[in-house]
């Protein structure tokens, strides 16, 4: 038997993290729904959950964010990932991503996770209660609201103005 000297031990276990990290991103990005078992596996072999994707530029936790993915999402959370990442493009943050596409699974994980409802896009600056509303997402702009009066410190602002001076009552479709 022969002994690896511990820089190499370390490669190796950084080389499967690697590995581990680019399974999930491709899968996710490719839009491929991954069992519980697969995301739990991935996740458990050490992969980066803060990794941005070369192709989508998201990371994990904002694609399953965008597929609606509570589950896995909460599974990112739990193993570290930022529930308060901002694409750079587009100036969304992961809670962004999942209102404006109607997630209310996501939504409430990424609530109950520590996400920030109060902030704003970089184009428009919009906050999350704004998008629900804005795209007849009645039942996310409940949500946070709700979510605002169990915990104070973190609630979403109705009287939020973008930048247009609309606030989420002016935008609320019904």
């Amino acid at each position: 038997r022969t002994s690896e000297a511990p820089g190499e031990t370390l490669a190796a276990i950084e080389r499967m993290a690697e590995m581990a990290t680019n399974k999930l991103l491709d899968k996710l990005a490719s839009g491929l729904a991954l069992s519980k078992k697969d995301y739990v596996r991935i996740i458990k072999a050490g992969a980066y959950t803060n990794r941005v994707h070369n192709a989508t530029g998201l990371t994990a936790i904002a694609l399953g964010a965008k597929f609606g993915m509570a589950e896995m999402v909460k599974q990112l959370a739990g193993a570290g990932a930022d529930v308060n990442w901002r694409d750079e493009k587009t100036g969304h943050t992961v809670l962004h991503m999942a209102c404006v596409r109607g997630h209310f699974g996501v939504v409430q994980t990424l609530l109950e996770e520590g996400a920030d409802p109060s902030a704003t896009t970089r184009h428009f600056e919009m906050d999350c209660l704004q998008l629900a509303t804005m795209n007849g997402r009645n039942g996310i702009a409940q949500l946070m609201l709700d979510h605002g009066k169990a915990y104070p410190e973190r609630k979403a602002d109705a009287k939020h103005k973008n930048f247009e001076g609309e606030d989420a009552l002016l935008m609320f479709e019904i």
